[in-house]
């Protein structure tokens, strides 16, 4: 019961993010549950602070063999509609590749969209055409 209990703890750690409060709270409430269950008192008091981000640095910690799995669990929410989770997975795969711990890396005010590059902030939207010469520039 451990290993599904494990498996479900980053896809928790970003959905929290979710726009609609209910989801995000649900998140929340299963997390705690989970490290409950796992008898992880650390992590325990990071969910029950709701800092997404030292939740993270702790499971990472904690399990740096997984750390390919969890990146790889993190991708799947590069290409959800949501921008915050999209957000929240470019911030947990960045800054674990960099090797920045999430709790002091590439988003200095946790959420916050200004922190991002746009490009970051939504990947998705169509970059700006190149600039064309004019008859004048040339």
């Amino acid at each position: 019961m451990k290993e599904p209990v494990l498996q479900s703890l980053v896809p928790l750690l970003l959905l929290v993010h979710d726009e609609r409060p209910n989801v995000s709270q649900v998140c929340w409430d299963t997390l705690s549950s989970a490290a409950e269950f796992l008898k992880w008192h650390q992590l325990g008091g990071f969910i029950q602070r709701k800092d997404t981000w030292q939740s993270c640095d702790c499971l990472l910690t904690r399990y740096k063999g997984r750390a390919n799995n969890f990146l790889c669990q993190t991708m799947a929410f590069l290409e959800n509609p949501q921008t915050p989770l999209r957000q929240a997975a470019i911030r947990f795969i960045g800054n674990h590749r960099a090797g920045v711990p999430l709790t002091g890396g590439l988003d200095p005010v946790p959420g916050s969209p200004q922190s991002l590059p746009a490009a970051i902030s939504n990947p998705w939207s169509p970059s700006p055409p190149p600039p064309y010469p004019t008859m004048g520039s040339w």
